[in-house]
Parts: structure tokens; C-alpha cells; sequence
């Protein structure tokens, strides 16, 4: 390994980190979009966050040949831009669990949003089926008047 890979290395945390920090904030607008039941910028949010997932995984990719290398052998440019690396890197797991968390929040939201949902179009079809029988029994009421005149 030399310095050039090193400096790969930390180029590459940096993009993985910077990945996961717009992944936490679409996140949180997303939980937001959830909650205001603004389901176009919810759209759009999913939308972008698939750009940055498909970003993420490409520099996952990027990674890959650094995994089974051991960190302690690795020559750096400094002991200052290891240290920012092994911050990223540990940055990036946190970020990497409070996404996922929030991912679990939004399906949850999501999941009432849609029961509320059915609920409600239950309620609309049982007025519907009230308001039919009112009206069939309205017209078999007005069928039956006798407007005969008795003299």
C-alpha cells in the first residue's frame, strides 16, 4: 500500500460520509413530508435519496479492496488525516444506524397513514350504503302516499 491509496482511502470515506449526512437529512424531511401528509414531496425525497443510495453504493465498491487490509499498516500522509479518516469512518457507522432508524420510523408512519387511510374510505362507504337505503326508503314512502281525494 502506499501514500496515493491512502489518500484514495480518505477521499473515499469523505464521499461515503457525505453520502450518509444528505441521506440523514432527507430523512428527517421525509419523516416531516410523513407527517404534513405532503406525499408529492414525499415522492420527490425518495426520488432523491435513490440517487444518493445509488452514489453510496458505488463508493461501497470503491471500498471494497480496503476491507480486508489491516489499518495499523497502512503508510499515511500524516497522523492527522488518519485520525480524520477513523472519525469519518466512525461517523458514518452513527449516521448509518440513525438512518436506519429513521427508515423504521417513516414505514411506521406511513402504516398509520394508511390504516387512517382505510378507515376513512370504510366510513365513506358506510355513509354511501346509509345514504341509499334512506333514499330507497324515502321513495318507497312517497310511492305509497295516497293522493286519492275522499268526498
Amino acid at each position: 500500500m502506499t501514500l496515493s491509496d491512502t489518500d484514495l482511502l480518505a477521499d473515499l470515506v469523505a464521499q461515503k460520509h457525505r453520502c450518509l449526512v444528505q441521506l440523514h437529512r432527507l430523512g428527517q424531511r421525509q419523516l416531516e413530508s410523513i407527517g404534513a401528509s405532503d406525499l408529492g414531496l414525499l415522492l420527490k425525497l425518495l426520488a432523491a435519496k435513490q440517487t444518493l443510495l445509488h452514489d453510496l453504493h458505488q463508493v461501497q465498491r470503491k471500498l471494497d479492496p480496503y476491507r480486508d487490509q489491516d489499518p495499523d499498516v497502512r503508510p499515511w500522509r500524516s497522523n492527522q488525516l488518519r485520525a480524520d479518516c477513523s472519525a469519518k469512518i466512525a461517523e458514518c457507522k452513527s449516521l448509518l444506524t440513525e438512518i436506519m432508524q429513521q427508515e423504521l420510523r417513516s414505514q411506521e408512519q406511513l402504516a398509520v397513514h394508511r390504516d387512517e387511510a382505510a378507515e376513512m374510505l370504510q366510513l365513506g362507504a358506510a355513509a354511501g350504503s346509509v345514504h341509499s337505503a334512506y333514499v330507497q326508503a324515502h321513495e318507497s314512502v312517497l310511492g305509497q302516499l295516497d293522493l286519492s281525494v275522499e268526498m
